[in-house]
């Protein structure tokens, strides 16, 4: 049976972020109940000095445990077949981060040194493209 699944995600949590913050916002963005936690725990207003210049920016904190009471996280077990382990997590509702090595992709635009790594959002596929 083709099937094409897709959880909600927010495309852009409307900054440009480490990729670690990126995949996570874009999950809890999605969803209206965690706008106030959002809010209350992960954006500080702080006061950037360059120079003699000082301005106002947003800042997102530096450290992932700041998620631990919203997601849950834990490696996939790679004994089996990967692509069913992932569609099993999307069909229950689980999202699944990717670390990708930006060498093995051939249409990333990236120019970073060799082995650079960053986290991708898996949060849907579909069947009859044979893609995530």
């Amino acid at each position: 049976m083709s099937r094409h699944v897709c959880l909600d995600v927010h495309p852009s949590p409307g900054f440009e972020i480490e990729c670690y913050h990126q995949v996570r916002l874009s999950i809890l963005l999605s969803k209206p109940e965690w706008k106030n936690w959002y809010y209350s725990h992960f954006v500080n207003l702080v006061l950037n000095r360059k120079g003699m210049d000082r301005f106002p920016v947003v800042r997102f904190e530096d450290h992932l445990d700041i998620y631990s009471d919203n997601l849950y996280e834990e490696p996939l077990d790679d004994s089996e077949n990967i692509v069913s382990i992932i569609k099993d997590a999307i069909d229950a509702e689980q999202y699944v981060l990717a670390f990708l090595k930006w060498e093995h992709i051939s249409s990333a635009k990236y120019s970073g040194p060799v082995n650079h790594i960053h986290e991708g959002l898996i949060y849907g596929y579909d069947d009859i493209e044979q893609c995530f």
